[in-house]
Formats: structure tokens, C-alpha cells, sequence
């Protein structure tokens, strides 16, 4: 049987093919897409670690946010970015309706960045600090409102994704001045995008500074030197850091097994994921596991 949402891809791409697997713009399993969730008053959403720039927007109600242990509040209309390597969870204060969706980086997007970017003056600390939300306008709360009806529809088509994220950066770039985003969009200011990617992709591979730089393929003094100078931070203790980080946000976010964060973090064998659990957690896997299921319950935002 044929895909009905893969033939809506084609129609959207205007391809002519009647096949629907030609199309190159449909992913089954797009990280891409744009989502509405509601979430209930009270409850507290899991943990997770992003591998996304991403943006959130309150359309309704009021949550508790917490990026990397800062917490702050947000309510109707506000938007924030999330930046990539940042481990998430929230309260959901009221009844909360949610709008989300990865940021895609594309030519339009790099240009308004790179732009910003050679106005921003602050210091190399200033960076981490917790990003600041913007209020909607009325045009980009109207633009949001519209995607809503679209979110059940909409097929999984990486073109169309790409389209709408075009078209809010336009909204964000028309409706505010240089100077709102400049503070709303500096997670974003980094020194090199490229470097950033790799290490993003390496972090499920490389557990220690000397698998990293190899992955970079630069020698280790040239890698230090470099990464101290994008992330102002120590290589040792951020790959640390965010590799414990990755670790357990899959494991608060999949059902998996001993065998299955072995495969997916590269330890050489039980001992070793033990090890790791004891030195990190203090427990082993399957304490881990029971723990989780304990405490850790309901939906992520992406």
C-alpha cells in the first residue's frame, strides 16, 4: 500500500512521478517537524538532552523551565531558544499549551546570524548564561496559530519544514530590532558551526578527548586549544559532562537494555557500563533503570 502522507510530499514538491518513494524531501521520522503539545497543570515533564537548536513558544498557560539547572518562567506569547547541548526538564504550572520545533540553519538563517553576530560585544562568559525569552507579535503569534491547524496534516516533508522555518526567521528578523536580537538569539553566536556539528555527531562515539580529536582528526594540543576557544570550557570536562548528560536522557527516554547502551555508548563490555553507572550514578544499570521508571514519567517537547 502506498504512502498517503509521502504522495502529499510529492504534490507539495510538485513531482510528477507517480512513484511516491522518489521523493527525496520525505523523512518517515523527521526531527524537523513542528509540534503543539498540551501538557497538565502540576505535572513535571522528563529530562531530556538536546541534539537541536531549538525554539519553544507559550501559547497558553505558564511553565517552570529548567536549562542546565537555571530555571525561569514562562508564560503566554513568550519564546526562547533552547541551545543544543542543553539538558532540559519542566513544570507544567498551569494547564500549558506548547509550539516547538528544531531550528534548521539554512542560508537565510546564516546570514541574519552571521550578521548579528559581528554586533555582539560581550564578553566570552556571557554566551552560557541563560538565554532570554522574547514576547510574540502579532504577526508571529498569528504565523504559530496557523502552523496549529497544519501539525496533523502536514506531511513529513523536510522542504515544507524548511519553508516555514524560512518564513519565521523572516518574522523574527521584520518584527524586532537589532538590539532584542541580539540578546533573544546569542546561544546561536558561535565561533565555529562547523567544528560544533562534528563534536555534536562525535558525542555518541568518542568517550575521552583523545576518540574526539581523532574524530576531528586534529592532534590533541591543536584540539584543546581549539575547543577551550569555541565552547570556553576544558575538552576533558565537557565531553565528561555531556556524554553522562546523553547517557541519561536516553536512558530516562527509551525502554533499553544492558546490550542496548552498550551498541549505543561503545562500551567494551558489562563490566564497563557498570563501571560507568557506579563512578556517575552511583548504582548500576539496572538500579538506573528502576529509578527512572520511579521518577522520571510523561512527554518530552521534542
Amino acid at each position: 500500500m502506498k504512502n498517503t502522507k509521502q504522495h502529499l510530499c510529492n504534490s507539495i514538491c510538485q513531482k510528477s512521478n507517480d512513484n511516491a518513494e522518489d521523493c527525496t524531501h520525505y523523512y518517515p521520522e523527521s526531527n524537523f517537524r513542528f509540534r503543539y503539545q498540551n501538557f497538565e497543570s502540576g505535572k513535571t515533564y522528563k529530562t531530556f538532552f538536546l541534539r537541536y537548536d531549538s525554539f519553544i513558544m507559550i501559547q497558553c498557560g505558564q511553565i517552570e523551565l529548567t536549562i542546565n539547572d537555571q530555571k525561569c518562567l514562562l508564560s503566554d506569547g513568550d519564546i526562547m531558544v533552547l541551545p543544543l547541548f542543553s539538558v532540559i526538564s519542566f513544570k507544567a504550572l498551569t494547564d500549558v499549551k506548547v509550539f516547538s520545533f528544531v531550528y534548521m540553519i539554512d542560508r537565510y538563517h546564516q546570514c541574519m546570524i552571521r550578521k548579528l553576530k559581528s554586533s555582539w560585544k560581550a564578553s566570552p562568559e556571557d554566551p552560557l548564561r541563560l538565554p532570554v525569552p522574547l514576547r510574540s507579535t502579532q504577526a508571529l503569534t498569528a504565523f504559530t496559530s496557523s502552523l496549529r491547524f497544519l501539525i496533523d496534516r502536514v506531511p513529513d516533508c523536510h522542504q515544507l519544514y524548511k519553508n516555514k522555518g524560512f518564513e519565521f526567521g523572516m518574522y523574527l528578523s521584520t518584527d524586532y530590532d537589532t538590539e532584542t536580537l541580539l540578546e533573544f538569539l546569542h546561544p546561536l553566536f558561535r565561533m565555529d558551526y562547523d567544528f560544533v556539528v562534528n563534536i555534536n555527531a562525535g558525542l555518541d562515539y568518542c568517550c575521552n578527548i583523545n576518540e574526539m580529536s581523532e574524530w576531528v582528526n586534529m592532534d590533541i594540543p591543536s584540539f584543546k586549544e581549539h575547543f577551550k576557544k569555541v565552547f570556553q570550557e576544558e575538552a576533558e570536562v565537557w565531553i565528561e559532562r555531556n556524554r553522562k548528560s546523553l547517557f541519561l536522557s536516553y536512558v530516562i527516554n527509551h525502554i533499553c537494555s544492558v546490550s542496548e547502551l552498550m551498541r549505543k555508548f561503545s562500551f567494551l563490555n558489562e563490566d564497563h557500563l557498570n563501571m560507568y553507572c557506579k563512578y556517575h550514578f552511583q548504582c548500576t544499570p539496572e538500579m538506573l533503570f528502576d529509578h527512572v521508571r520511579k521518577n522520571e514519567s510523561g512527554y518530552t517537547l521534542f
